[in-house]
């Protein structure tokens, strides 16, 4: 352990000793080097590639309402107006909302089996979980976005709200929203092609994803904040998943912007 005076700046704030730079050891052990005779597509990675989503079993469903193929807005208007606002009015979104949200941000394509975002291989590892807190027609719970019926789930076993003001840095922010879609990474999806380097393809998708959700709820005229600072156990024991063949990347919150109707 490196003595106290040479602790870098980032010791107080995660809470590990300092073992040196594993984000270096990482990166060197993923790299894609010119010796490499490329990547091996097995029987299962196609399998993946076509049944890559996640389901669950007896579990009460919400069928998302339809969504329009376009949004209104005009899409470098929309660009240029994105901020991460963190001023929320404390009002509801609709269902109808919240199914765009989900639909723009990492829904299918119409009549395949890709998604909106690019990802490595097509092998789309990433996980949507819209923790709902004011929703018109909606129990407020965690859910889990279900993309291929295009509906949420109820997740078993998940944690109570009140968790989350806890995990998450930015309370007021989680006080006064909507929605925080949690993206999570089911990296065994990625590494089965991939190895180490599918863990670094997760985490580009679910870059693109938030940037979809931001600027989707821009579009619609929401306010929306991306959460990177989260205590990581305890969005694991919020959503009920494991942290390890499964885990939280990022979030956004999301919420209805002063005196907005929406």
């Amino acid at each position: 352990m490196e003595p106290e005076g040479t602790r870098p700046a980032w010791w107080d704030v995660t809470g590990a000793p300092y073992l040196g730079a594993l984000s270096e050891l990482y990166h060197e052990n993923s790299k894609i080097r010119p010796s490499a005779r490329g990547f091996v597509i097995r029987s299962e990675v196609l399998e993946v590639m076509t049944e890559g989503y996640k389901r669950y079993e007896n579990v009460s469903r919400t069928q998302l309402p339809p969504v329009s193929d376009r949004l209104d807005a005009p899409i470098g208007q929309t660009m240029l107006r994105r901020r991460s606002l963190r001023d929320f009015s404390g009002g509801a979104v609709s269902l109808e909302t919240l199914s765009g949200l989900l639909r723009f941000s990492y829904g299918r394509q119409d009549g395949a089996i890709t998604r909106i975002v690019p990802s490595a291989g097509g092998l789309f590892p990433l996980e949507l979980y819209p923790v709902i807190i004011r929703c018109t027609n909606t129990v407020p719970g965690v859910y889990h976005y279900d993309v291929r019926g295009h509906r949420l789930e109820s997740v078993p076993g998940a944690g109570s709200l009140e968790l989350l003001d806890d995990a998450i840095f930015a309370v007021d922010v989680v006080q006064r929203c909507s929605v925080v879609i949690v993206i999570t990474g089911l990296f065994g999806r990625t590494k089965i092609k991939y190895g180490e380097r599918g863990y670094r393809f997760a985490l580009l998708e679910a870059g693109h994803v938030a940037q979809n959700l931001c600027l989707a709820a821009v579009a619609m005229d929401l306010a929306a904040c991306p959460i990177g600072g989260f205590v990581d156990d305890q969005i694991h024991s919020v959503l009920d998943i494991d942290g390890v063949d499964e885990a939280a990347l990022y979030a956004v919150a999301i919420g209805t912007l002063p005196d907005s109707g929406v």
